[in-house]
């Protein structure tokens, strides 16, 4: 009984380090001082670090109202409303993958859209784990006549 159980265990031993040897060694750590990037880029609504964009929130409505035309068409029909734009501030701080959450006319919805496409990149992207990482926001953009 011993020998049957010394043979069993000598074989799974053997298997078991048979296994391992299809399996490839991890890969090397990055250099010092550089951060990894995740490969898998799919945006994520949480993250431990925030984009900061240049100037905080007070920055980007400036530079959003700096961006945004109000169409003299939508003005004359008396058109206002929010329109509701979604993106992803990508690990570089590039802002793409600009649509229309929610919007209001096709007028204000492109007006919007376009405004948030000329936005300056981010000084910094959202962070996990200090891995930069691609963000999806939504931003509210007001279309209301003076």
């Amino acid at each position: 009984m011993r020998r049957l159980f010394s043979t069993a265990l000598l074989a799974a031993t053997v298997l078991s380090s048979a296994a391992q040897e299809d399996v490839p060694p991890p890969p090397p750590p990055p250099p010092a001082g550089e951060v990894p990037v995740q490969t898998v880029q799919a945006p994520v609504t949480i993250a431990e670090e925030h984009p900061v964009y240049p100037g905080g929130d007070a920055g980007l409505n400036k530079a959003l109202v700096a961006n945004l035309k109000y169409p003299k068409d939508a003005l004359e029909a008396g058109l206002s409303g929010t329109v509701y734009v979604q993106y992803v501030v990508g690990v570089d701080g590039a802002v793409r993958d600009v649509k229309v959450k929610r919007g209001v006319h096709p007028l204000l919805d492109k007006a919007a859209v376009k405004a948030v496409q000329a936005l300056p990149p981010y000084s910094s992207p959202a962070k996990n784990g200090g891995v930069p990482v691609p963000y999806q926001l939504v931003l509210p953009v007001r279309f209301k006549p003076e």
